[in-house]
């Protein structure tokens, strides 16, 4: 049903680069391209990559993918803000702990010759992601790289490997929620649109991680139709139940997925509580365990719960 998932060494590759030559490409592609809204280090923590540098303290390899569009940074986007960002002259020198007499309160301008050449020649390892890999195996590898996973994660893995299709689920969430982080309501959206077709995979008797499935209906031809079609149920649906806190997200995603198909049949529905409630006496599960979770067993604890309703 979904397509095979397949990494290998060869997929990849290396490379030795200045960080001029870094500076080149990330010109090329575009700054803003690459550092979009995701900044999170301050200035002590960029100041104190850059004295690195100047220290000669090796450094960690970038990785990124190298698309038609350019350069996708997966992992190393707050350094190479940092290195943008002082050579730019948009970041003086602060808080710098080996050298404070030397380096503190400076800026790139400020520096001397020697000092810039040594910044610009120093070399950088840059592992980069080869053309041929479907957006799903990229999602995979990114994942894999990133130091979190989470709403906000998934988000920015989807909104990069797939621009176009994800633009119209963040702008359902900001419909949805618009004074809110819309991450979270986004990933809610992604697991809805899995419940919908949910009947797809009750027969299957494989298991495949849930991510796999969403982004197999990211990749759809028809997923702009899909969107227009579903999003005002979608959005009456996920505004319903925002209101209700749980202990585990997974139990929400279930949820929202009952509570969209029951809409089309009942007028009074029951909370998304009571649906989580029904289904864990159902399964003789309990209150606290966790329930298991990839798109299979996802889907047939929908089928579970409608027919339990039904």
């Amino acid at each position: 049903m979904l397509e095979k998932l397949n990494i290998q060494y060869s997929d990849f590759r290396s490379q030795i680069m200045t960080v001029e030559e870094l500076l080149y490409h990330i010109n090329r592609t575009g700054i803003n391209r690459i550092l979009s809204r995701y900044r999170h280090a301050s200035n002590e923590q960029r100041s104190r990559l850059i004295e690195s540098i100047f220290l000669s303290i090796p450094q960690m390899p970038f990785f990124i993918d190298d698309t038609r569009e350019g350069w996708i940074v997966i992992e190393g986007i707050e350094r190479i803000d940092a290195i943008y960002s002082f050579c730019s002259n948009k970041l003086p020198l602060t808080s710098t702990y080996f050298k404070t007499g030397m380096y503190e309160g400076k800026t790139f301008s400020s520096l001397s010759l020697f000092e810039k050449t040594k910044l610009l020649n120093t070399k950088v390892e840059v592992y980069a992601i080869n053309h041929g890999l479907s957006g799903n195996e990229r999602f995979g590898i990114y994942m894999c790289l990133k130091s979190r996973i989470d709403s906000a994660t998934a988000s920015w893995c989807r909104s990069r490997i797939y621009p176009e299709e994800y633009a119209l689920v963040e702008s359902l969430a900001k419909r949805i929620s618009p004074r809110i982080k819309t991450d979270v309501i986004e990933n809610r959206i992604c697991h809805l649109l899995l419940g919908i077709d949910y009947q797809r995979y009750l027969c299957s008797d494989d298991k495949h991680h849930i991510d796999n499935a969403i982004n197999s209906i990211l990749e759809k031809p028809d997923f702009r139709e899909r969107m227009e079609r579903h999003s005002n149920d979608i959005e009456t649906t996920i505004s319903r139940n925002i209101h209700y806190p749980f202990i585990f997200s997974k139990d929400q995603f279930i949820a929202d997925s009952v509570s969209y198909h029951l809409r089309q049949r009942y007028d009074k529905l029951p909370t998304p509580l009571e649906i989580v409630d029904r289904y864990r006496q159902i399964k003789g599960q309990d209150r606290d365990k966790k329930i298991e979770f990839n798109a299979e067993s996802f889907c047939r604890a929908i089928d579970i719960i409608l027919k339990s309703y039904i």
